[in-house]
């Protein structure tokens, strides 16, 4: 089975097919200084938008965006329409 290159997997030694990760977990370009860092689900912002956080760099610790995937996500956990 093929991985999709932009999702995270968790892939045990010895065996083909990996466990893709919920999308609270994202590894990803820092806003400014464009070096990868890995950003954590923190929480829904009044305005639908997703606030996620890293510990990598003090300056661009948090992002807030419309992140679809997670929203999807948070949705189906709830059972309800967010």
């Amino acid at each position: 089975m093929p991985l999709d290159v932009d999702e995270l997997y968790l892939l045990p030694l010895y065996e083909s097919r990996g466990l893709q990760f919920i999308p609270f977990v994202k590894i990803m370009p820092a806003p400014w200084t464009a070096e990868n860092a890995c950003y954590f689900y923190n929480r829904r912002q009044k305005d639908q938008k997703i606030r996620f956080v890293s510990y990598h760099f003090e300056r661009e610790a948090e992002l807030i965006d419309q992140f679809d995937d997670t929203l999807q996500i948070l949705r189906l956990i709830s059972g309800s329409q967010l």
